[in-house]
């Protein structure tokens, strides 16, 4: 009868002839010695792939827009299919392996990487979200981030304050307010795109930073 999950390689017999002291009669054994190699067609295509596809995934968290729930509910999605995924690779190894499987370490680098991004992703809402109490980005952020890492990243302000005026009841040159005013309001404006640039900027920072890490890490295993 075949066995489905294992397959025999080699397979050697031994007779063995032993005598003892107390009985004239020799004593003869056979011992069988089978060389067995587990099957991983199934755990290459059911449980392998998936989590393949779910370590590809985790990067692309940092691309989807703010302003909505939609990052949050990936990210938890990714943390569900990362446990059930885990959860059927645990259940056709053996309890009683002696060391943790080196597909099992792909299987725990992809939940902590999960869990990183969805926490990364709830600061860079955070960020995103100090846009509304319109407050000037301190000035080693606005050095470090909105000039260097603005220029690598090719993210701009001007593209969220033009957003951002389109959204306001009034735009600047139609303002019937004093000139004054005015002044105030842009330099709010101002200030609410200077975050909305540096969430963009962390986002498109660590997208690439979790890409490279997890290009290395399927390559690794």
């Amino acid at each position: 009868m075949e066995s489905a999950e294992f397959k025999i390689t080699d397979a050697t017999a031994k007779r063995n002839v032993k005598r003892y002291a107390c009985c004239p009669e020799p004593y003869i054994d056979v011992t069988y010695t089978l060389e067995l190699k587990r099957r991983t067609d199934h755990a290459t295509h059911f449980i392998m792939s998936p989590c393949i596809i779910c370590s590809l995934l985790i990067p692309f968290i940092f691309l989807l827009p703010h302003g909505t729930n939609d990052k949050i509910l990936y990210g938890i999605g990714q943390l569900i299919a990362n446990v059930l995924v885990f959860g059927e690779f645990e259940a056709i190894v053996p309890h009683a392996y002696p060391r943790v499987p080196t597909k099992g370490i792909l299987f725990m680098v992809n939940l902590v990487l999960t869990g990183l991004a969805l926490v990364f992703t709830v600061a860079t809402i955070s960020v995103w979200k100090r846009s509304q109490k319109k407050k000037p980005v301190p000035g080693f952020l606005r050095t470090v981030f909105l000039g260097i890492c603005g220029r690598v990243c090719f993210v701009h302000r001007d593209d969220f304050l033009l957003d951002l005026e389109a959204d306001s009841q009034s735009p600047l040159e139609e303002s019937n307010d004093s000139t004054e005013r005015d002044a105030e309001r842009a330099g709010k404006l101002t200030a609410a795109a200077e975050w909305c640039q540096l969430a963009a900027i962390l986002d498109r920072m660590l997208f690439v930073l979790f890409s490279v890490f997890v290009i290395i890490t399927a390559i690794a295993q």
